[in-house]
């Protein structure tokens, strides 16, 4: 036993510095115009070079021949974003020199017109920037030549699986809000068996509330939840495993269910920001019939930062007899909201 204790010490301690390496190579690449600097070949390291850009046994200059080394990184770069919630992709995107509307030619001038934008301080947008780099080397490091495995499906990247579907039912006619969901995975890769689902909880605008919050999830059908991160305060993730493995177009049904402390406020909204494909989502929300909201209002291709926003402009929805709202939405765009804001 404690030699396995020490191997799976040492496997941990090579996942770290694996990691560690590949964020110094992140962080790097930040600087300047990030992916957009004209010396992009020189500038990017061998760990991103051979896991973004493919193997290169005879050089980087034959590589730059060879391929749109550019192309191929931003491809790869995006993947792996869609893996971050969603305010930590955007601040890597913006330093990564991948946001449309942040060319700056330096780092510090795209993170100050970043602050701008989500109206906070720059240390903040500096933080979060941290925050991300650490998830995103964590999340292109999966299955890097020369990285340990750390268990079943650790290699399945980001967009190797869409949703089809996803049904949700949102339960605020009791004690403590509830969200039941299905989702029907369907795979885009060979060999896919475990799943990262995203969730964030925002904090309700009530006073007098406690700052930290807490989310419990359980899998009622077809997975079994292996693990539970939490990358920052208000962002979960949760790793959960399939029946088995999923083959190019092979699909798997899951029951989710999200719960909150009774003593805990929701916010005043709920939406699915998709990070990737999903065909189709239906929504639900049951409110007390006893103490319904005064307006409920869409939210339909919404950016994620006016879904805390005023509800100006934003079409009503009418409750049933039963106190229910519901809302059917196709060929989600990802990185915009979809849902009710009450």
């Amino acid at each position: 036993m404690n030699d396995d204790l020490q191997e799976r010490d040492v496997r941990t301690a090579r996942r770290t510095a694996h990691d560690q390496d590949l964020r110094q190579e992140l962080r790097r690449l930040c600087k300047g115009r990030g992916v957009l600097t004209p010396d992009l070949t020189v500038r990017l390291g061998p760990l991103l070079r051979e896991r973004m850009c493919g193997p290169s046994p005879t050089g980087r200059r034959d590589v730059a021949r060879r391929r749109d080394v550019r192309a191929d990184l931003t491809a790869a770069l995006a993947s792996g974003l869609g893996a971050l919630p969603q305010d930590l992709a955007v601040v890597a995107r913006v330093a990564l020199g991948m946001h449309d509307q942040a060319r700056h030619r330096f780092l510090g001038d795209r993170l100050s017109w970043l602050a701008g934008e989500s109206e906070c301080d720059v240390r903040t947008v500096r933080r979060r920037l941290d925050e991300s780099l650490d998830l995103l080397s964590e999340v292109i490091g999966q299955d890097s030549p020369g990285r340990p495995a750390v268990g079943a499906g650790a290699g399945v990247a980001p967009g190797s699986w869409y949703c089809a579907s996803v049904r949700t039912l949102v339960l605020l006619d009791r004690p403590a809000p509830e969200v039941h969901e299905e989702r029907r995975i369907v795979a885009t890769q060979a060999s896919v068996d475990e799943i990262t689902i995203a969730v964030s909880l925002p904090p309700s605008r009530e006073r007098g509330r406690a700052p930290r919050r807490e989310l419990m999830a359980e899998v009622m059908r077809g997975g079994l939840l292996l693990r539970a991160e939490r990358p920052s305060e208000s962002h979960f993730r949760f790793v959960i495993g399939l029946p088995g493995r999923l083959g190019v177009g092979g699909h798997c049904d899951l029951a989710l269910r999200f719960r909150i402390p009774a003593d805990q406020r929701m916010a005043s909204h709920y939406a699915l920001v998709p990070f990737g494909r999903c065909d189709e989502f239906r929504l639900c929300v049951r409110f007390p019939l006893e103490s319904p909201p005064p307006a409920v209002r869409l939210l339909s291709a919404i950016p994620p930062r006016m879904i805390d926003d005023g509800p100006a402009g934003l079409p009503r929805v009418g409750l049933d007899r039963v106190g229910e709202a519901e809302a059917r939405f196709t060929d989600l765009v990802p990185g915009l909201g979809y849902g009710f804001r009450w």
